[in-house]
């Protein structure tokens, strides 16, 4: 019994093993600094799909990445996001991020390019563009030749009231469109901070992404972007407070200990986003 079950065993994992798309390699790019592993987008998706790339940026300490796709008229941003991951090295930070895309019509294109650009303090340190790859859109209707014969029964194509049917019990299921910028999840959130190691190079890291992020101050360096904070908004006027107040604490003769400041941050970090 046991020698007529193996083969058919063996067969079917066979036949499942051939069925599965082998996953595609990531791609290493490299400008200054900067390195991205990028995982290129597979060549084919529906038109109800979403167009996904994920790559992972490592970069010095002190350094963030900022992610911008460039012009396109076929492709629209869906969401961006940011996942944290640990540290490459002592010496290294590790940005993981997700992208996808609203894609066109059905047909082939060829996909946008995202711009990758390594800044810190002074400004930027080095910028990348991603590789362009031929995808093909396939549509989910039928294809125009299909036909049905002269008594009325399907030869390939489904019928329309089963084609309705299941576009209305898919409509639920398919994602909805996030139509304000402020959505992409970048966000600053309290996890952050009790991640944030207690020194001052991660404590101006992580005001510089607040005030970029949760209060959207647009500046290519820290003063500036502090600058830019509104005295009459009650939430930015005691974060410009509080960063003012750090610097002169930083750079005093009795220079208060780092896990302080930590600490504070993380009480005013409560008040002004809750």
């Amino acid at each position: 019994m046991l020698n007529r079950v193996f083969p058919l065993v063996l067969l079917v994992t066979l036949l499942f093993s051939s069925c599965q798309k082998a996953k595609t390699p990531s791609q290493s790019l490299r400008a200054g600094e900067l390195e991205v592993l990028w995982t290129p987008s597979t060549d084919q998706i529906k038109s109800t799909d979403l167009l996904s790339f994920e790559f992972t940026a490592i970069h010095p300490l002190g350094s963030f990445v900022e992610v911008q796709l460039l012009d396109s008229d076929n492709f629209e941003l869906f969401e961006l996001e940011e996942i944290a991951s640990p540290p490459a090295s002592p010496s290294k930070l590790r940005s993981h991020f997700k992208l996808l895309l609203e894609p066109p019509a059905p047909g082939k294109y060829t996909t946008p390019q995202v711009s990758l650009i390594l800044k810190n303090n002074s400004g930027i340190i080095s910028q990348l563009k991603s590789p362009e790859q031929e995808i093909e859109i396939l549509s989910i209707n039928p294809p125009e030749e299909f036909q049905t014969d002269h008594q009325g029964s399907l030869k390939e194509r489904p019928s329309k009231w089963l084609l309705l049917c299941l576009i209305v019990l898919a409509l639920p299921f398919l994602p909805k469109k996030k139509k304000q910028a402020d959505k992409i999840i970048l966000k600053i959130k309290a996890d952050d901070l009790d991640k944030c190691e207690a020194t001052f190079m991660a404590i101006e890291e992580i005001l510089e992404k607040i005030m970029r992020y949760n209060f959207l101050v647009k500046a290519d360096d820290f003063n500036s972007m502090l600058a830019q904070l509104s005295q009459q908004d009650e939430a930015q006027s005691k974060l410009k407070d509080f960063v003012v107040d750090y610097q002169t604490q930083r750079f005093s003769p009795q220079s208060t200990e780092p896990s302080k400041i930590l600490a504070d941050l993380k009480k005013l970090f409560e008040e002004i986003c809750p």
